[in-house]
């Protein structure tokens, strides 16, 4: 059966893989497809037949011997081409060895240019390197000089200000310690004259009393010329110079009745200690003493009034002319016998001097002044003297004192005039003088001593203990800073805190090892506070305790400065010069500022941790409050808990006192 022309080749793979059939009724064409398949055999025949004598000869070429390769020489070219093609071939060889003669010649030309050209090249670039090499050299050394001058200009300019600023510094130390220097001369110079104010005080009481008994006339001073007139007696009536020029009354010493005139004593009392150092000179406001008697006269009748002036700017007081005395029934609170001046300032000293030696002075009797037939009497004290003392009486002791008077007056018989009525005596009117007034009862002398608080023998206890441990705190704050400069002073860039002080354990064993002795010291005084149990069995008590008070050193003391100088050594950043004079700053601030408040918190807590260790199992305890110690809403509320076994917690989650840093509370046993 003939092939046609629309059948795919059969010795072509995509061919017989497009290959279609026509369809038949059935399906494809059974002739058609027998016919294809038997021309696809044929083909695969045939290739594999190529494929298998292919490989023969491959075989064959591969395992069979080389052939040499033929010489041709002139004879054998001559005898295949002949001698016209052996001529040619001369000719061409000839030409052959001329070009490759010139072409060679060429080469070694180009070759020698090339080389020399590279070598100059390669000299140029060498120079213009060693050149450019030098410049930059120059350049180079140029500037580092220049930043090293520069360098040790801001160095030299830096040290410069620092020794400005060192010595503007040492400069104004000094002139602080100068002025310290002279406000504790200033200071010791006023204690010295409070002591002698004192002293003269108490001349003036004793000249007071000595005077009471005595038999005088006395002069009725109205307030009409002086600035304050005072009461004196008629026959020491220094001789003085009038205020003012209107001349006085005529006074008749026989028409005036002899009265009891008590002598007013104003107490001033302060509640806190005068700061002598703060005190400035203020205006003052003085009291006037008047006593208003009637035709009759009783000392019972007699009316004490006391009423108060603002004091005007200074005056010096007129001197008084001895060689003409003049009896005035007003006499000058400043004039004195030397005639001096006094001041305003004086007066506030004065003030000051009696408001302070108020609270160290014996209580005063009441001196009275009682009409006698004794002619013969010592001086009476100076004028201003007795007005500074008048000045320290209080108006509930005048008022007391004249209600005792009153009634002592009432039982006895009057000693003016016969037949004078008795008139109800009135309670004087006391005014603030000189600055405002605390008043306070005044409790009656009790001879039995007064017991000790538990905080006050707390604290005597405890006084030398805080004296010993911060010195042993600043010697080794001290000797700390000693090795850290040395540190500082090496070559070594100090950039962690490790390098100069250890790691923290060790920073704080130094601390611990150096006040272990005084916590002890301090606990076991607690613990024989509340117990009295052998020395051995506290200390075996206390020891439980030391790990606690450690731990307080460690948080108050160590982590503190060691927060402290890592700020340092963040802020000096590598330069250990500046870091020297950081932590120089750092150590004076500790020694200075902070180690005696926290060896004060670490002794009261040890006092603390002794007591509650010493205490029984179920023993009922009470959270006492310090009075002098500072306020605090824990301390209220856990000694408002009343008795806890001992142990427990408080309302506010302590076990013992102290609570915190600057608590000064205890535990005290509950009393049934």
């Amino acid at each position: 059966m003939a092939i046609s022309f629309s059948r795919p080749d059969p010795s072509s793979p995509t061919a017989v893989a497009g290959a279609t059939f026509p369809s038949a009724r059935r399906g494809f064409d059974q002739n058609e497809v027998r016919d294809f398949l038997r021309m696809v055999s044929a083909e695969l025949s045939r290739l594999q037949e190529r494929v298998v004598f292919l490989e023969r000869e491959l075989a064959n070429a591969q395992h069979g011997a080389p052939v040499a390769p033929l010489e041709l020489d002139e004879d054998a070219v001559a005898a295949m081409l002949g001698e016209e093609t052996l001529r040619i071939v001369q000719t061409a060889r000839e030409a052959a060895a001329k070009i490759k003669t010139r072409a060679d010649e060429t080469a070694s030309r180009l070759i020698r240019e090339a080389t020399d050209e590279a070598a100059r090249i390669r000299e140029d670039a060498e120079l213009e390197g060693a050149r450019r090499r030098q410049d930059a050299s120059s350049d180079a050394e140029s500037e580092i000089l220049m930043a090293k001058q520069q360098g040790r200009d801001m160095v030299n300019e830096a040290r410069a200000y620092r020794e400005r600023v060192l010595a503007d510094v040492a400069k104004r130390r000094e002139l602080a310690r100068e002025q310290l220097e002279d406000l504790m001369h200033s200071r010791d110079r006023l204690i010295q004259a409070f002591e002698r104010a004192r002293l003269a005080t108490d001349d003036v009481l004793r000249d007071l009393d000595e005077a009471s008994d005595e038999t005088n006339e006395f002069v009725n001073l109205a307030n009409t010329t002086g600035p304050v007139p005072i009461i004196v007696q008629a026959d020491d009536l220094p001789a003085a110079e009038a205020v003012t020029t209107i001349a006085p009354l005529p006074y008749d010493q026989d028409d005036d009745p002899v009265v009891d005139v008590p002598v007013v004593n104003t107490v001033v009392d302060h509640p806190e200690p005068i700061d002598v150092d703060g005190v400035d000179v203020v205006a003052v406001e003085t009291s006037t003493l008047v006593i208003t008697t009637d035709e009759v006269v009783d000392p019972a009748m007699t009316t004490l009034e006391i009423t108060t002036v603002d004091a005007v700017p200074v005056v010096d007081a007129p001197v008084a002319d001895e060689a003409t005395p003049s009896t005035s029934n007003v006499v000058p609170l400043f004039a004195r016998s030397d005639q001096r001046t006094m001041s305003v300032a004086d007066m506030v000293d004065d003030d000051i001097d009696d408001d302070i030696d108020d609270e160290s002075d014996p209580p005063m009797e009441d001196p009275i002044v009682v009409p006698s037939s004794v002619s013969s009497r010592p001086k009476p004290a100076p004028v201003d003297d007795i007005f500074a003392k008048l000045r320290r009486a209080g108006a509930d002791t005048v008022a007391a004192k004249e209600v005792a008077r009153a009634k002592s007056a009432d039982e006895s018989t009057p000693s003016g005039r016969p037949g004078a009525p008795v008139k109800p005596i009135e309670a004087p009117v006391v005014e603030s003088v000189v600055e405002s007034v605390v008043e306070t009862d005044v409790e009656p002398d009790v001879d039995t001593e007064p017991v000790a608080t538990v905080f006050q023998t707390r604290d005597e206890a405890l006084a030398p203990i805080i004296s010993t441990m911060s010195r042993k705190a600043k010697r080794v704050l001290a000797d700390e800073q000693n090795l850290v400069l040395d540190t500082l002073r090496g070559k070594t860039p100090v950039k962690t805190l490790d390098a100069i002080v250890g790691p923290k354990s060790d920073h704080a064993a130094r601390y611990t090892a150096a006040l272990e002795a005084t916590v002890k010291s301090a606990a076991m005084v607690g613990a024989r506070s509340l117990s009295d149990a052998s020395e051995k069995e506290l200390a075996k008590d206390i020891a439980k305790q030391m790990a606690a008070v450690n731990e307080q050193i460690v948080s108050s003391i160590v982590a503190p400065l060691r927060e402290r100088l890592s700020r340092s050594i963040s802020q000096a950043a590598g330069d250990n010069n500046e870091l020297a004079s950081l932590v120089r700053l750092v150590y004076r601030e500790w020694k200075n500022q902070h180690i005696d408040t926290h060896v004060d918190d670490i002794a009261r807590a040890s006092h603390g941790r002794g007591a509650l260790s010493a205490l029984d199992p179920g023993a009922k305890v009470c959270w006492k409050v310090d009075p002098n110690g500072p306020a605090c809403a824990d301390a209220e509320d856990n000694s408002l808990a009343g008795a806890v076994k001992a142990g427990d917690a408080f309302p506010t989650g302590h076990t013992h006192a102290p609570a915190h840093s600057g608590c000064r509370c205890a535990l005290v046993p509950h009393q049934n």
